[in-house]
């Protein structure tokens, strides 16, 4: 696949995109594996124990708690492994680039990073509460009889806020390996990633494609493996899946995050002139 631009403008492929973050996830791969293994060893066991512990889907209301707690646990880990999959890719040439210590290091950049995703899914959200609202005053038209007004204003609502939500995802969606690349804060990282976008939009797409379909690779393999372990008790089931999530994330979590630092990295060169 090959993006082709007028002379003024570098030309960026996707696959050769996905192709280098696979060399650069091989070549790092002990310490991204470390890295991943100390992170969410301890999730899976937690997991596993609650599986366990509590293998009946009527939970009460403290237990209920207690699983958004993990859940939220878990999302926070998440973002911290990230982190520490892009120190680990950043620093390949340096010396010592051990897990722990790029593990150590991710604290550094957890407040910018979590910055960053809140402010990226409170700006969608935003959108989304606009094109909720207005959906629902064509609702309203269609229930007091004004049923060509409410179209128009459901279409008028729908589509414009659709297009924006995909508009400002893909062009806001380098924030996060902005923060740790250039070690910025979330509002910076957000404008830095549009305009290292704005002007590739088709290629970054393409290789977010190409990142969609690794995942559902992944997806497929966990479908099937889930009918082969229907048969067993609920407890069982729930243990497999959560040792085939935990070895997928293995391969498919630090292999995106490589993906998208070399993705920022060929933007970066793309949209800075040469010194």
């Amino acid at each position: 696949m090959q993006i082709i631009y007028p002379q003024d403008r570098k030309a960026i492929h996707p696959v050769g995109i996905f192709k280098e973050g696979f060399g650069l996830w091989l070549k790092n791969f002990f310490a991204l594996s470390g890295a991943y293994l100390v992170i969410y060893a301890p999730l899976l066991v937690i997991n596993i124990s609650i599986a366990i512990l509590f293998p009946a889907n009527d939970a009460t209301s403290v237990e209920k708690i207690f699983f958004g707690a993990v859940s939220l646990l878990q999302w926070f880990a998440g973002m911290w492994a990230v982190i520490a999959f892009l120190l680990i890719n950043i620093k390949a040439q340096a010396p010592g680039n051990s897990a722990i210590e790029n593990i150590i290091d991710a604290k550094n950049y957890i407040l910018p990073y979590l910055g960053n995703t809140v402010l990226f899914l409170l700006f969608l959200a935003l959108i989304s509460l606009l094109g909720a609202g207005l959906f629902l005053l064509g609702v309203f038209c269609l229930a007091i009889k004004q049923a060509i007004l409410g179209i128009i204003v459901m279409l008028v609502s729908a589509i414009p806020c659709l297009f924006a939500i995909v508009y400002f995802a893909i062009r806001l969606s380098l924030g996060g390996v902005v923060c740790v690349a250039e070690k910025t804060g979330p509002v910076i990282a957000l404008k830095r990633s549009h305009e290292l976008v704005k002007k590739y939009v088709t290629p970054v797409v393409g290789a977010y494609c190409l990142n969609f379909l690794a995942v559902l690779i992944f997806v497929i393999l966990q479908v099937l493996f889930s009918l082969i372990f229907k048969k067993f008790s609920q407890t069982c089931f729930d243990i497999a899946a959560q040792s085939f999530q935990f070895a997928a994330g293995l391969v498919l979590v630090p292999l995106l995050a490589a993906i998208s630092l070399v993705l920022y990295n060929k933007l970066k060169e793309a949209v800075e002139p040469k010194k």
